[in-house]
């Protein structure tokens, strides 16, 4: 547990030294990007990331007592909000993509 704690610690630790460093030396190109969020989005997302967690959570308490009904639901209750999630991706995606700003083959810039 320790090795898996301690290497996403260094992942996440290098992101975040990158974004700090290209925060300082682009600040304006992070303004002008700050303008196309769609806060409505990341907030939505957030609340089912996490709901969906305390969900896996309740659903991994019940099979470890053996109570199998409440274990089936809450896990049905994460997958609903992991496709609730992807969902939200796929509209957030589209938004994006609709405005020229995905690095993807063939959108329009």
């Amino acid at each position: 547990m320790w090795v898996f704690v301690m290497s996403e610690a260094m992942l996440f630790g290098g992101l975040f030294l990158v974004y700090v460093h290209a925060r300082l030396e682009h600040g304006d190109a992070f303004v002008d990007a700050s303008r196309h969020l769609k806060l409505w989005i990341g907030a939505g997302n957030t609340a089912v990331l996490l709901t969906s967690s305390f969900a896996a959570a309740l659903a991994n308490h019940y099979a470890a007592i053996a109570c199998w009904t409440l274990a089936r639901r809450w896990l049905a209750v994460t997958v609903a909000l992991g496709l609730c999630f992807l969902a939200a991706k796929g509209v957030e995606y589209a938004l994006e993509y609709r405005e020229g700003l995905a690095p993807v083959f063939g959108a329009p810039f």
